[in-house]
């Protein structure tokens, strides 16, 4: 052991020397500009110029030439049957009808297994009480309100019904009440609650939906030949044994997901469960893979087949994935591969060394590419110096292929290796330089996952979700498990944002040739209002909303006075030259026929009800007060009386107007 440190510390010490004695050997103008920058193979080292590689080049005399794939790219295809002209037919692909039917069975017969109420006995008041069986139509119609609400985010689910001045007014209160949207939320379900067993995984519970979203995903978007893959989290901070930790990602905490995609959309992915490793992958199909690497070929495995045989996939991946074995299995299978690689997977001692003492002195000038053949495998294993010294692995480039020219920015003085990467810039914070393919192709095309994270991250809520694993699944990443009782709207949120909402979004911006919306927010609103158009006719007015306001009969009266229909801030009073304003009005307003007409609105200010909360009840009804009656402080009253009065669980308007003096 001792003689093998001290050989590695005098080979690297050599390696110094020589890159430190090639840096000070004089070099004429001309000559700089003539001589390579990187040591490609095929290429001999010129006798008057130092190789800028110590590694030995590959050329056609070696005994192992290596042979890439080159075989032609392809273009991705989206299918004819695509609907062209509604928005909501190509988000009902992913939520057909039949399905919605099934997930209104499941809701209505999982309402009857629940417990009464989860922390304490069932209140007078509960909202449980008040639950009644839902419809497809409402489901739908549910689900447009998830999508509006991702739209337009409040710190509050309540806020998006709340009628105060301060706030905005949402259409959605025209649709259905917050009562009863948090009621739906809380019992949504999508799965047959009947096979519920002890200790069943949260993601069996969305396996019929997810298996239905995935095969839609690939059978309307044939990929393109260049694919990537990646991890993606969904946020999640409640208990559960299934998250894992990842503090240096941006969703540091929650369930992971194995995903490979094409340009933001998600083509297939897999749940991974701590512990267990990736769900539903079979580790006896792939015997020489570590899990992390198998469930790659496990993914690549589910695409569609390439054109024709002279078509292949080329797979981007990072530093998690590649291995030279998962390349060469790739490569058996005729996919392409090529990735950043982590040091330990290099078998060339002398790549490895050159990293290690770069990291330390930074001796290596910017843009200088080595390259050598695997050993064992027929994968190529790339070094190239940028910021750092990166290490790759590839199938589809050996280094011989032309630098492409690329706009490049000046690096930081602070950067790590600013001392060797900031001379190329010659003091310009940007310039055109040339970069090998591999690079390029690498950087073009290993954010496939990344941009459909992008895509959501505009419309995603900041709120943690703290309780329901399942629904984490269904409304961050799916749409429809079992429901928080927290209430937040994140949860459901994701599955339909990240793939149910994006895929329909880059499908309709792919493929339907009519119109195409450019933006996403833009397609997100067009949806929504679309799904209420269809949904909204059927849907019951909350029963108190400053956008519909109610009369009340009084005795010799009219039965109805004419409203006008979702009125968002006035209401027109019989025989009234003009409508009163409600919101933001004075405690007093003068209107003609007062006598006749009773308006109920929310007022500025709590008030004490004026019947049950006073003696006036004596004085109106000429009754003894026999029990004590609670006073209740309230927003609501009577806009024509002034006086605060109580709306809901009490008849004090009904008893107050029935009594009142003229």
């Amino acid at each position: 052991m001792p003689s093998q440190k001290v050989n590695k510390q005098f080979s690297v010490a050599k390696m110094a020397r020589k890159l430190a004695k090639a840096k000070s050997a004089p070099i004429t103008k001309a000559k700089a500009k003539s001589a390579p920058n990187t040591k490609l193979s095929g290429q001999k080292a010129s006798s008057d110029n130092p190789p800028s590689s110590p590694l030995k080049a590959l050329d056609a005399a070696s005994s192992k030439p290596f042979n890439k794939m080159s075989k032609l790219s392809f273009e991705r295809r989206i299918s004819a049957d695509l609907p062209q002209t509604s928005l909501f037919d190509i988000f009902s692909l992913f939520c057909p009808r039949q399905m919605v039917d099934d997930w209104v069975q499941y809701t209505n017969a999982r309402y009857v297994k629940l417990p009464r109420h989860a922390e304490g006995p069932r209140t007078k008041r509960c909202r449980q009480n008040t639950w009644k069986p839902t419809s497809a139509d409402e489901i739908y119609l549910f689900l447009g309100i998830l999508i509006y609400m991702t739209v337009f985010p409040v710190p509050r689910v309540s806020l998006y019904w709340d009628t105060s001045s301060k706030t905005p007014n949402h259409p959605i209160a025209r649709f259905m009440s917050r009562d009863r949207f948090q009621l739906l939320y809380r019992n949504f379900c999508t799965w047959d609650t009947d096979a519920d067993v002890p200790g069943r995984l949260v993601f069996d519970k969305i396996h019929e939906w997810d298996e239905h979203v995935k095969s839609i995903s690939t059978l309307y978007w044939r990929p393109a030949s260049e694919i990537s893959v990646d991890e993606a989290m969904i946020r999640f901070t409640g208990r559960s044994p299934h998250t894992v930790h990842l503090p240096s990602k941006p969703i540091p905490l929650g369930y992971k997901v194995w995903v490979v995609a094409d340009s933001g959309y998600f083509l297939h992915w897999s749940y991974h469960a701590k512990g267990l490793g990736p769900i539903g992958y079979n580790s006896k199909n792939y015997p020489d893979l570590a899990p992390t690497q198998g469930i790659v070929a496990d993914l690549l495995a589910t695409l569609p087949p390439p054109p024709s045989d002279l078509y292949e996939y080329h797979a981007t991946m990072d530093n998690l994935f590649t291995t030279p074995e998962l390349l060469d299995l790739l490569r058996r299978r005729g996919i392409a591969g090529t990735g950043t690689a982590r040091i330990a997977r290099i078998d060339s001692r002398q790549l490895a060394e050159l990293k290690a003492v770069d990291a330390k002195k930074d001796f290596v000038p910017w843009g200088t590419l080595y390259a050598r053949q695997h050993k064992v495998f027929s994968v190529m294993q790339l070094g190239f110096k940028d910021n750092a010294f990166v290490p790759l692995l590839s199938t589809r480039y050996d280094g011989s292929e032309s630098p492409v020219k690329k706009l490049r920015r000046q690096p930081a003085k602070t950067s790590t290796s600013a001392r060797t990467a900031r001379v190329p810039f010659e003091g310009q914070s940007q310039k055109v330089l040339p970069i090998p393919k591999i690079i390029d192709a690498y950087n073009h095309h290993m954010n496939g996952v990344d941009i459909g994270d992008q895509l959501r991250a505009g419309y995603q809520s900041k709120r943690r979700n703290c309780r329901g694993g399942q629904q984490a699944l269904m409304y961050l990443f799916l749409l429809g498990t079992r429901l928080s009782y927290s209430l937040t709207i994140p949860l459901f949120a994701n599955m339909i944002e990240e793939v149910v909402v994006t895929n329909s979004y880059l499908l309709h911006r792919h493929g339907c040739q009519s119109r195409q919306i450019r933006d996403q927010g833009a397609f997100r609103t067009l949806l929504y209002e679309e799904i209420f158009r269809r949904f909204g006719q059927t849907a019951t007015t909350r029963a108190r909303s400053i956008n519909t306001p109610q009369s009340v009969p009084v005795q010799n009266a009219p039965q109805s006075v004419p409203v006008q229909q979702n009125a968002p801030q006035s209401v027109p009073i019989q025989n009234a030259p003009q409508s009163v304003p409600v919101q933001n009005a004075p405690q007093s307003v003068p209107v003609q026929n007062a006598g006749q007409v009773h308006s109920k609105v929310r007022r500025e200010k709590r008030g004490w009800c004026a019947f049950c909360s006073s003696k006036r009840r004596n004085l109106v009804l000429d009754e003894a007060i026999q029990n004590v009656v609670r006073k209740k402080s309230v927003f609501t009253g009577c806009l024509e009386c002034d006086i605060s009065l109580c709306t809901r669980e009490k008849d004090c308007w009904e008893r107050w107007h029935s009594q009142v003096p003229r």
